[in-house]
C-alpha cells in the first residue's frame, strides 16, 4: 500500500497551482486528503472554480486533469475536464473545437450514470449550437441537459437549464417556448427558497413578453423583479429592470410613467457611481426623447451614453448607441452625420463578430439610402441585412427587413416583388404574435410524456402545488370576502334601522307637536271664552232695583228703563218678543173664546 501510494505521489505530484493566493485552502486539503481518480476530480473542480471566477491558468488544470485520467483510464474525469475545455474553447469564440471538446466530454461521460456532468456537457453544447445558429441540434441538446439533470435530482442546475434553454428560444423569436422554460425555471428557484434567481428569471419573462407586444404581462413580471431586487439591495440589477419598465410604458403609451422611470433609474445610477447602468439609463432616455421627437435632448443623452460605452469597451452598447445617434440625425436632417454613425455601427459589428448588431446596423444603413432616394444601394445593403437575419433565424428583424424591402420594390416600379415582401413581413409578423395554440399544447403534452418516462416530472408536482397554493388562497380570500359581505349587510341593516326608527320618531314627535299646538290653540280659545263669559257675569253681578208691577229696571242714573233695554245695554243677550198662554186671557180675551168655541166645534164634528 505504501509503496502504491509512493507511486502515485510519483506520477501525480501536487500541482504548484495549488499554491495561488486566490483559491480557498479546502482545494489544498482535499488533493492532499486523496489519492488517485479522487485528485482528478479535484483538480477538475479546481478548473470549474477558476473558469467561474475568470482566473487565468485554467486550461494547465485541465490538461493535468486529463492526463491522469487518461493514466487512470478514468471516463468521467475525462468528461469533465473536457466539458471545461469546451467552455474556454467557446469564450474564444472557437465554437467548432467547443463542440469537439463537448461531443467528446459526452462520450465519455454516457459509459456511466453520470448524470449531472452530462447534463452540463449538453447543455454547454446547446449553447455552442445556438451560436453556431444550428437552432435545431441546440433544442435537442437543451432537452438533453434538462432531461439528465431531472434523473440526477439536481433542481438548481435543472432551474438554470430552463432559464438558459428560454433565453436562447427567445433570442430565436421562439416566444411560447420561451415562456415554458421561464416558468418552470421560476417555480424550481421558488421551491429552493433563491430570491435573486427568482428576480433574474421575472426580468427575462418580462423580456420576452415585452418583444411578444403582451405589455401587461411584462409590466407584471418587471415589477416583481424588481420588489426582489429592491428587497435585496441589488442597486445595478434595480436599474436594469426600471429601464425595462420604462421601455415597455413607452410602448404602451404610458409617457409620463416611462419618463418617470428612466429619470429614476438615471438618478440611482450617478447616486451609485455606476457606469454602465448610467450608460444604460442615459440610451433609455435618448430613445424615450428621439420617439417624442425631441432630437437635440436624444442626441445629447445617446452622446453622454456612447462617451460611457466606449471608456467602458463595451462594443454592444457602443453599437446601441451609434444607431440611436444615427436615427436621430436622420429625424434632424443632418444626413451626413446619420450615415457615419450607421458605418461605424457596422464597422463594430463586424469587427466583434456580432451578427445580430451587423444585421441591425446594415438595415439602418439600408433605411438611409431609401430615404436619400439611392434605391439600388438601398435594396443591396438590406439584402445583405437579410441574409444574415435569415441564417440566425432573427424573425423579428427579418420582418422589419422585409418591410423596408418591400418599400424599395414599391418605389422602383416593381409591385410584384414589393406584394411579395410585405407578405413575408406580414407572414413573420403574424408568426411572432400570433401562436398556434393547439401546436403549443402538443409540443408541451410530448415533453411532458417523454419526462415522465425518466423520472417523476417535476414541473407537473410543482404546478399542481401551486395550483392547491392559489386554491387555497382564493379560498381564503372567498372565505374573507363572504365575512366582509356579512358585515356589511349587518351593518346596512343596522344603518337601515336607524333610519326608519329616527324617521318614525321623527314623525310623532311631528305629530304630537301638531297635537299640543292643536291643543294650545282650544285651550287658548277657551281662555278666551271664559274670560268673556267672566267679564258678563260680572257686567251683571249685584243688587237691580226692579219693579213689583211693571218689572222696569233703575239704572245707575236713578231712571227706571225696560228690562230688555237694560240687558242689552250690560250684555250681548237679545230678546224676541211672545206671550205666555198665561197673559192671553189677559190681553187677548176675544181671541181666546174664539180659539175655544173653534175645538168645541172640531169635537163635535168628530163625535
Amino acid at each position: 500500500m505504501c509503496v502504491f501510494l509512493a507511486l502515485v505521489f510519483v506520477l501525480f505530484p501536487i500541482p504548484e497551482s495549488l499554491d495561488h493566493p486566490e483559491f480557498p485552502e479546502r482545494f489544498r486539503e482535499r488533493y492532499q486528503a486523496v489519492v488517485g481518480i479522487e485528485q482528478v476530480d479535484v483538480l477538475n473542480d479546481m478548473a470549474v472554480f477558476a473558469l467561474t471566477q475568470r482566473f487565468e491558468g485554467a486550461d494547465r488544470w485541465i490538461d493535468e486533469a486529463l492526463k491522469r485520467s487518461e493514466a487512470l483510464n478514468y471516463a468521467k474525469g475525462k468528461g469533465v475536464a473536457l466539458a471545461s475545455r469546451a467552455l474556454i474553447q467557446f469564450r474564444e469564440k472557437s465554437y467548432d473545437r467547443a463542440a469537439l471538446s463537448c461531443e467528446q466530454a459526452i462520450e465519455h461521460l454516457q459509459s456511466g450514470p453520470h448524470y449531472l456532468p452530462l447534463g452540463l456537457a449538453y447543455r454547454r453544447l446547446g449553447h455552442i449550437c445556438a451560436e453556431r445558429f444550428d437552432y435545431d441540434q441546440m433544442q435537442v441538446n437543451f432537452q438533453n441537459a434538462i432531461k439528465n439533470y431531472t434523473i440526477s435530482g439536481d433542481t438548481f442546475n435543472l432551474a438554470d437549464t430552463h432559464n438558459h434553454f428560454g433565453l436562447r428560444l427567445w433570442h430565436q423569436g421562439e416566444y411560447a417556448k420561451s415562456i415554458e422554460h421561464f416558468d418552470q425555471a421560476l417555480t424550481l428557484f421558488e421551491d429552493q427558497d433563491l430570491p435573486a434567481k427568482q428576480a433574474t428569471v421575472l426580468n427575462n419573462l418580462g423580456v420576452v413578453y415585452y418583444n411578444w407586444g403582451r405589455y401587461e404581462d411584462a409590466l407584471k413580471a418587471y415589477y416583481a423583479s424588481l420588489d426582489i431586487r429592491h428587497r435585496l439591495d441589488q442597486v445595478e440589477a434595480s436599474i436594469n429592470v426600471l429601464g425595462n419598465i420604462g421601455k415597455t410604458l413607452m410602448d404602451y403609451g404610458q409617457d409620463e410613467g416611462a419618463l418617470m422611470r428612466f429619470e429614476e433609474a438615471l438618478e440611482l445610477a450617478r447616486s451609485e457611481d455606476l457606469d454602465g447602468p448610467t450608460a444604460y439609463a442615459l440610451n433609455n432616455l435618448g430613445e424615450f426623447y428621439l420617439a417624442r421627437d425631441q432630437v437635440d435632448r436624444a442626441i445629447e443623452a445617446m452622446r453622454e451614453s456612447l462617451g460611457l460605452y466606449t471608456s467602458l469597451q463595451r462594443n454592444g452598447g457602443m453599437i446601441l448607441n451609434h444607431n440611436g445617434l444615427g436615427r436621430a440625425h436622420l429625424k434632424q436632417g443632418s444626413h451626413d452625420d446619420a450615415k457615419t454613425h450607421f458605418e461605424r455601427a457596422l464597422e463594430l459589428a463586424q469587427k466583434n463578430d456580432m451578427p445580430v448588431r451587423e444585421a441591425e446596423a446594415l438595415r439602418h444603413l439600408g433605411e438611409w439610402y431609401l430615404e436619400q432616394g439611392q434605391l439600388t444601394k438601398s435594396g443591396r445593403v438590406l439584402e445583405q441585412s437579410r441574409q444574415i437575419a435569415e441564417r440566425i433565424q432573427q424573425k423579428k428583424l427579418l420582418a422589419e427587413i422585409y418591410g423596408h424591402m418591400a418599400e424599395v420594390h414599391r418605389r422602383s416600379g416593381a409591385y410584384e416583388k414589393a406584394f411579395l415582401a410585405y407578405e413575408k413581413s406580414v407572414g413573420l409578423k403574424d408568426a411572432l404574435y400570433n401562436v398556434q395554440v393547439a401546436g403549443k399544447l402538443a409540443e408541451v403534452q410530448e415533453r411532458y410524456y417523454t419526462l415522465a418516462k425518466e423520472k417523476e416530472n417535476l414541473s407537473l408536482k410543482a404546478e399542481r402545488q401551486a395550483q392547491e397554493i392559489l386554491l387555497k388562497r382564493q379560498s381564503e380570500r372567498l372565505m374573507q370576502i363572504s365575512a366582509v359581505s356579512i358585515l356589511l349587510l349587518l351593518l346596512l341593516g343596522i344603518v337601515a334601522r336607524s333610519y326608519f326608527v329616527k324617521r318614525r320618531l321623527n314623525q310623532v314627535m311631528a305629530e304630537s307637536h301638531a297635537t299640543i299646538t292643536q291643543q294650545k290653540r282650544d285651550l287658548e280659545l277657551k281662555n278666551t271664552e271664559l274670560e268673556s263669559a267672566l267679564k258678563e257675569v260680572r257686567t251683571l253681578s249685584g243688587l237691580l232695583p226692579i219693579c213689583s208691577n211693571c218689572k222696569k229696571i233703575r239704572n245707575d242714573s236713578g231712571y227706571w228703563e225696560q228690562l230688555e233695554s237694560y240687558f242689552k245695554r250690560h250684555s250681548d243677550t237679545q230678546f224676541s218678543h211672545s206671550i205666555c198662554p198665561d197673559c192671553i186671557p189677559e190681553f187677548f180675551p176675544d181671541s181666546l173664546k174664539r180659539k175655544l168655541e173653534e175645538q168645541r166645534e172640531q169635537r163635535a164634528e168628530q163625535d
